[in-house]
């Protein structure tokens, strides 16, 4: 039966690709979602597939979407690498096995950018095969959400059974318990689960067709609303007390609940309420807390944050609600890029420009210019409501000491003076000696 062995990537995928074909050992190069996609693609230039880049395609993936960033705290995982070995007494060809693996790979990552790397520099010479998925799922822009290991292992062990390969036949369901110990250990494990969407926005049926009929979703109201207080606030209690100020209360979830989170609620309709998790995985209390217990989070000027939440009630007030998801997205872009005024925005842009300027490929565009469109709505609206100051703003300790050197340089010009008129004194007094 043929083996799947994981491993997470936390740096740029450059290493693993200079690893994976150094000295001509790779066979050969296989890509799904990329600028050579081997499902879409009959035939190519001579020796396109040997020189393409596919790290530096990834690399920018991740970075157009935001998914280098440290996730709760924590490194980012930025690819998955597996490898995937064949019975030896398969004795697949190279063909056989690039089949299988680009079908395993199409099966379990359809919309996340692959390479695949085929070698045979092991005792036997039996060819095996190197999977790198990127973490960005090109479609939504999220993060990878990894399968389970045994999905993936029953994945791979049916793809074998319909080439008439060796296969590990598991009878068992999949979400049937196992004996003993292990059964007590599934049982207690069970107890915390995965939260419902590891989507960092995530918009159900129902909301996402009032937004298409330009209609109000209380959800949505809600979602904007937390997003302008997280997005203001530099601690768990001033984020309550903002929510708190723009109607939403901040409640605990059951003790009984499988998973700690924080129910939103609007203040006026008590029976409109909804989990943080159930916004997005950055809506829930576990990502919250993170977020604030990370030392970069930054402060908002105080009376820029006076500004913008002064509006933001404005709009409640009149239920206005959508230029209140202006603001609220406004702010949450500002915040993913780190965008604390208005000549942030040149040098974020650029950046994205001399990107999109050396795109490989159509996806790559798209992701690039989608970053590129959000961030030029967000400066519009910045702009507009005076949501940003135009230049950074000095900082408190160096102002102290731009006044402390300033007062300093006066005392030394006083102290010089002095000295100065003295002598002349001293001089004009010698004169009449």
């Amino acid at each position: 039966m043929p083996v799947l062995k994981p491993i997470a990537g936390h740096t740029s995928v450059k290493g693993v690709r200079d690893y994976l074909i150094h000295d001509g050992r790779a066979l050969a190069q296989d890509f799904l979602n990329m600028s050579w996609d081997d499902l879409e693609m009959e035939s190519a230039e001579e020796g396109f597939k040997e020189t393409f880049d596919w790290a530096d395609e990834m690399d920018t993936t991740r970075e157009a979407f935001g998914n280098n960033e440290s996730w709760h705290g924590l490194r980012a995982r930025t690819y998955m690498h597996y490898v995937l070995s064949p019975d030896p007494e398969d004795r697949v060809s190279l063909e056989q096995l690039r089949n299988l693996s680009k079908a395993w790979a199409h099966e379990n990552f359809p919309h996340h950018e692959v390479a695949i790397v085929y070698h045979e520099d092991n005792e036997s010479a039996i060819p095996h095969a190197h999977i790198v998925v990127n973490n960005t799922d090109i479609e939504s822009g999220y993060r990878l959400q990894v399968p389970k290991p045994r999905v993936l292992y029953k994945s791979l062990q049916n793809l074998a059974k319909e080439r008439g390969l060796s296969f590990f036949a598991d009878e068992k369901p999949m979400d049937a318990p196992n004996d003993g110990f292990a059964a007590f250990s599934a049982k207690r494990s069970s107890r915390v689960t995965q939260p419902r969407s590891r989507q960092e926005v995530y918009m159900r049926r129902a909301e996402a067709e009032l937004s298409d009929k330009g209609e109000y979703s209380w959800v949505a109201d809600i979602r904007s609303r937390v997003e302008v207080a997280r997005s203001l606030a530099s601690s768990i209690g001033e984020f309550q007390q903002i929510a708190s100020i723009l109607g939403i209360e901040v409640q605990p979830n059951s003790a009984k609940a499988k998973r700690p989170d924080w129910i939103f609620v609007i203040a006026e309709h008590p029976t409109w309420k909804i989990s943080g998790e159930n916004l997005g995985l950055s809506y829930g209390r576990t990502a919250l807390e993170a977020r604030f217990a990370r030392a970069e989070v930054g402060v908002t000027e105080v009376d820029r944050a006076k500004s913008i939440l002064g509006q933001a009630m404005d709009f409640i007030e009149i239920e206005d609600y959508e230029q209140l998801t202006v603001i609220a997205r406004a702010v949450g872009v500002n915040s993913r890029f780190g965008i604390t005024c208005l000549d942030d925005y040149q040098r974020r842009i650029e950046s994205i420009e001399a990107k999109l300027e050396s795109a490989e490929s159509p996806a790559q565009t798209a992701k690039l210019s989608c970053s590129l469109n959000a961030l030029e709505s967000a400066r519009q609206v910045s702009l507009e409501k005076g949501l940003l100051p135009e230049h950074r703003p000095t900082s408190a300790r160096k102002q102290d000491d731009e006044d402390d050197e300033r007062r300093y340089g006066n005392e030394v010009n006083r102290r010089t003076r002095n000295r100065a008129q003295s002598a002349l004194a001293r001089v004009e007094r010698n004169k009449h000696r």
